[in-house]
């Protein structure tokens, strides 16, 4: 009897970290999609301030860019 009392109970505390482990990776996995969000929420936030930057300038971000690599190269030869 006493043998089946504590064959149970050491499966109760595996049953017990079972259940904690479960615990924990759901957290995890609710965690990256909470940063999967974020991230997301981030690239839209980054297009449309960047198109808010060319509206504002009045250049693409190629025609920017040229020009930055212009004003750079002019910068080098002097």
């Amino acid at each position: 009897m006493k043998q089946r009392e504590v064959a149970l109970n050491q499966r109760q505390d595996e049953l017990n970290r079972r259940k904690q482990d479960v615990g924990q990776q759901q957290q995890r996995v609710d965690n990256e999609k909470k940063l999967q969000i974020k991230q997301q929420d981030l690239e839209k936030m980054q297009g449309r301030s960047e198109m808010r930057l060319e509206e504002l300038s009045g250049l693409s971000s190629e025609e920017a860019k040229k020009r930055l690599i212009e004003s750079l190269k002019d910068q080098a030869k002097t």
